[in-house]
C-alpha cells in the first residue's frame, strides 16, 4: 500500500483552527473584559457577559448564539447559581450538550467564597468524564495562591486580578489550539467589535481600526 493511500481518509494536520474565542459570563469576567479582548490580540474575542447572570440563565443565549462560537469557548459561570448540585449537574449538561461540536470548552471553576462552592467546583470536574472536549481550570487555586486577585466579597476582581485572569484564559486557550490542531496564517488577523443586545454586552475584538461599533483591520 502506498503512503499516499495509507492516509487517505486521516484528519489532515494543515487543518484550520476557527479563530474566533467566544467567552461567556457574569460580572466577575466582565469587569476583565478589557484585559481578556489584550491578552489575545491574534484572535477574534467576543466578551458576552452580564451581571448576575446564572448558568442556567445563560442556556438560552447559548442556544441562540451558538452558530457564532467557533472552536473554542470559555465559560465563567456558577457564582449566581445555587449550591444544588443536582441541579448545578443538570446545567453543566444543558449547557455542554448546546456547545456540542465545539472543540474546547474552557471552563473556570468559582473561587469558593461560601459553603457548598467547593462541592460544585468538583462536579465540574468531575464533567470532564463525561465530555472530552471540557477543560476545567482551577481559578480558585489561583486566588489561592495570589488572594490580592479579589476583592473583599473574595468574587469580583480587583486589577491585579483582572490581569491573572486574562492571562489564565490566555493560557488555556493557547494550550487548546497547540493541541487540537494547526493553525493557517491567513486567518490570524484580528477585529474588535462591540455590540448590546438583551441586556448583556457583547465584545468582540479584532485588532487595528475603529469607529462607534466595529473596529476592522486597516491596511498595512
Amino acid at each position: 500500500m502506498s503512503v499516499v493511500a495509507a492516509l487517505a481518509g486521516q484528519p489532515s494536520m494543515a487543518q484550520t483552527l476557527d479563530r474566533r474565542i467566544y467567552v461567556i459570563g457574569d460580572s466577575v469576567v466582565l469587569g476583565a473584559r478589557d484585559a481578556v479582548i489584550a491578552a489575545l490580540p491574534e484572535w477574534t474575542v467576543t466578551v458576552d457577559a452580564q451581571q448576575d447572570l446564572s448558568l442556567l440563565g445563560a442556556l438560552e443565549i447559548l442556544t441562540q448564539l451558538r452558530p457564532e462560537i467557533g472552536d473554542i469557548a470559555v465559560v465563567e459561570l456558577g457564582y449566581d447559581d445555587g449550591a444544588n448540585l443536582g441541579a448545578f449537574r443538570d446545567h453543566i449538561d444543558r449547557a455542554m450538550a448546546i456547545l456540542a461540536g465545539v472543540r474546547t470548552v474552557v471552563w473556570l471553576d468559582q473561587r469558593a467564597f461560601a459553603p457548598g462552592r467547593d462541592a460544585m467546583n468538583a462536579e465540574l470536574r468531575a464533567a470532564q468524564d463525561r465530555y472530552p472536549n471540557l477543560r476545567v481550570v482551577d481559578w480558585n487555586a489561583v486566588v489561592a495562591a495570589a488572594p490580592d486577585s479579589v476583592y473583599a466579597d473574595g468574587i469580583h476582581l480587583s486589577p491585579a486580578g483582572q490581569a491573572r485572569m486574562a492571562q489564565v484564559i490566555r493560557a488555556a486557550v493557547v494550550s487548546a489550539a497547540t493541541t487540537t490542531t494547526t493553525t493557517s496564517p491567513s486567518r490570524s488577523s484580528s477585529k474588535r467589535t462591540t455590540r448590546k443586545s438583551r441586556g448583556h454586552t457583547r465584545r468582540s475584538t479584532h485588532r487595528r481600526t475603529s469607529h462607534r461599533h466595529h473596529r476592522r483591520p486597516s491596511s498595512g
